[in-house]
C-alpha cells in the first residue's frame, strides 16, 4: 500500500476484493442544507482526509426517518433532515469511523477549505465480529 497524499490518484483500490476497500474521491464541500444524511447497514465507513477538510454530522440511525428507499446496489439508506445533530470537523490528517448504527452527512463546508479530498476504507460488516444485531437494518425502507 502506498502512503495517501495529496496527488494520490482518484478511484477505487480493492484489498480484499468487496469486503476491504478504499475510495478515494474528491469534491467541493456545500452548504449543510444541501447534503443528506446516510448510514450503509453492510459496510462500515472509515474516513480519512488527505487534504482540504469539510463538517460531517452525526447521529444514531435510530434518531433518523428514512427519506426514499433504501439501495442495496450501493448499501446506502438517505434520511430526512433532522432538527439537530453533532458535528465533527474533519481536516488533513483526521479520520472518524462510521458503523451501520451511525448516520452521517459529509460533504458539509467548513468555511475553511471549498474542496476536500478524502480516502474512505470500506469495510464489510462480515470481517468485523459485531455481534448478530444491526440496529441499521431495522430502519431501511425496503421497496
Amino acid at each position: 500500500m502506498k502512503p495517501l497524499t495529496a496527488v494520490s490518484p482518484l478511484g477505487i483500490t480493492q484489498l480484499q476484493g468487496d469486503y476491504l476497500y478504499i475510495n478515494v474521491h474528491a469534491y467541493p464541500t456545500k452548504p449543510r442544507y444541501i447534503c443528506a444524511f446516510e448510514t450503509h447497514a453492510h459496510t462500515i465507513d472509515l474516513q480519512y482526509i488527505i487534504s482540504g477538510g469539510e463538517y460531517i454530522d452525526h447521529l444514531r440511525v435510530t434518531e433518523l426517518t428514512p427519506a426514499g428507499c433504501y439501495d442495496p446496489s450501493r448499501d446506502v439508506q438517505f434520511y430526512e433532515k433532522p432538527e439537530s445533530t453533532t458535528t465533527i470537523w474533519l481536516h488533513a490528517g483526521y479520520w472518524a469511523i462510521f458503523f451501520p448504527e451511525d448516520g452521517h452527512r459529509p460533504m458539509i463546508s467548513d468555511g475553511v477549505h471549498d474542496r476536500v479530498y478524502k480516502a474512505v476504507v470500506k469495510i464489510d460488516t462480515r470481517l468485523v465480529s459485531m455481534g448478530t444485531y444491526l440496529p441499521a437494518i431495522d430502519n431501511l425502507t425496503e421497496c
